[in-house]
């Protein structure tokens, strides 16, 4: 592609960058569900391509994960409950202390790593659109991601399904994008304001097939 047109496309997508903003009324902060132009760069990224819209899960859903992770605490604290009910006559006093504190402090370490993992999982799971193409994150583990893209001027339709009372009254939903010549949809699950988010990746994908038309 020459550079004139290289160029074209990236004003065009800094220029869109500010009504896409305007749209989701979010900010460009990577700790939001919602990151208008985010500052990132990644592996597999190619010359010129520019992050537009990055999209998580709700920080709803990042919440309730963490305090799930409290759960382990609260089991460490039942066992130790436990353990004086039934060991406080069976040991000396500073073993069931030794045995108390191993418990307590296991429980913390399994808590806070499950913190961790939730907060790695909402962060690394996300649906970025570029200006070339969408990407699908999907975060399992460390050192195992899988991820799906697809040229914005491939989109041939969308989908968004909002099932559940939560989800309608956070404003959540699920978005689906189906691609030519591909049967696997890619995916972002539990987005907030979803029929936004479709409306700006619709327009973009358009508005894409109509600049390669023109500078054909």
């Amino acid at each position: 592609m020459p550079k004139t047109k290289t160029k074209a496309k990236s004003a065009y997508f800094q220029t869109k960058a500010s009504d896409i903003l305007q749209q989701v009324n979010n900010s460009n902060h990577l700790l939001k569900s919602i990151c208008i132009m985010p500052k990132i760069s990644f592996s597999a990224q190619q010359h010129k391509e520019v992050p537009v819209l990055l999209v998580r899960r709700h920080t709803f859903y990042l919440l309730t994960a963490i305090l799930g992770s409290f759960l382990w605490l609260l089991i460490g604290i039942l066992f130790n409950l436990t353990w004086h009910l039934t060991l406080k006559n069976v040991v000396s006093d500073s073993l069931l202390l030794k045995i108390q504190t191993f418990t307590l402090l296991y429980a913390v370490g399994i808590t806070i790593s499950a913190m961790i993992y939730a907060l790695s999982k909402w962060f690394y799971n996300l649906f970025l659109i570029t200006n070339y193409r969408v990407i699908d994150l999907d975060f399992r583990t460390l050192n195992k991601t899988s991820w799906t893209d697809a040229l914005l001027s491939k989109i041939e339709d969308t989908e968004v399904r909002n099932t559940g009372l939560i989800e309608s009254m956070l404003d959540l939903g699920d978005i689906y994008v189906q691609t030519a010549g591909s049967k696997d949809k890619i995916e972002i699950r539990r987005v907030p304001k979803p029929m936004k988010v479709q409306n700006i990746l619709l327009e973009l994908a358009q508005n894409m097939k109509n600049h390669e038309h023109n500078n054909d």
